[in-house]
């Protein structure tokens, strides 16, 4: 026990930050009147991100126990790249509309952020999603631990379960589908001769693909954290006396839990079964 309330300290301790911040940039971005469309966009993920955040400050100590150290760390990192990404967020945003008036966007700043830093925008928002996708996953599990501690039936307990899985798939078939993209993006770029740019031409270029990078490594932990959540569910089904059997298809080949890069279509079919 006093593991899980160490566990459950450090998480949100950290969690508090992130979410200070995160909640700073939403009423940031909730001022501007005129916000164009990637804002508002960005505006609607960062609401629903607070939200699995402060989910992740519920989670009481028996459970973080359960889920271990691994989880924990995992969702200890990508909470302080939650916070840095924010606050960089709001020191870029209060830059690029400096020429604004309280509340509103001059029309110089409205072109800047609505055509100039698309990618900036399109890159955080993105970085949201997957946190968000993470932090509900591990939530979710949570869940289903604490449905054991406190005596619910198989039944309820199944639902959860399956519930989770569905989600955790869901949520790593799109950050794979996003590392696919990030990866051809980086080769292209790569390819690139620097001779035949400007200046401007390979400063865009080198900005890019630092956002890329960031990307990646945001990515790389929310894969980390769902593969060992995945591997935690299985893990507590079969506790349970269930058989949870999922299939995360990769193009042509199809075993078990897989967690990697693919170029293939990638499907996922969950059920429950009660173990033979």
């Amino acid at each position: 026990m006093a593991e899980g309330l160490g566990i459950a300290a450090a998480v949100v301790g950290i969690a508090g930050a992130a979410l200070e911040v995160s909640k700073g940039l939403y009423e940031d971005l909730n001022a501007i009147s005129n916000a164009p469309k990637t804002l508002q966009a960005l505006k609607a993920d960062i609401s629903t991100l607070t939200t699995s955040v402060e989910a992740l400050e519920t989670i009481e100590a028996p459970d973080w126990q359960q889920l271990g150290t691994q989880a924990a760390d995992h969702t200890k990192s990508m909470l302080r790249q939650c916070q840095i990404a924010c606050t960089t967020f709001r020191s870029d945003l209060a830059r690029w509309t400096k020429h604004s008036p309280p509340n509103q966007l001059a029309a110089r700043d409205r072109v800047v952020l609505g055509f100039y830093r698309q990618k900036e925008i399109a890159s955080v928002s993105q970085q949201v999603q997957n946190w968000k996708l993470s932090f509900t996953s591990i939530a979710s599990l949570a869940a289903v631990k604490s449905s054991l501690r406190n005596g619910r039936t198989s039944e309820s307990i199944n639902t959860t379960l399956v519930a989770f899985r569905e989600e955790a798939a869901t949520a790593n078939t799109q950050m794979q589908e996003r590392i696919a993209t990030i990866t051809t993006t980086q080769t292209e770029l790569s390819q690139v001769h620097r001779d035949d740019l400007d200046e401007s031409d390979i400063q865009d270029a080198d900005a890019t693909l630092a956002l890329l990078t960031i990307e990646q490594d945001t990515l790389k932990s929310s894969v980390s954290l769902l593969q060992d959540l995945l591997t935690k569910s299985e893990e507590t089904a079969k506790s349970q006396g269930l058989t949870v059997t999922q299939h995360n298809v990769f193009g042509a080949h199809n075993s078990g839990v897989q967690v990697g890069q693919s170029s293939g279509a990638i499907t996922n079919n969950t059920t429950a079964l009660p173990a033979k």
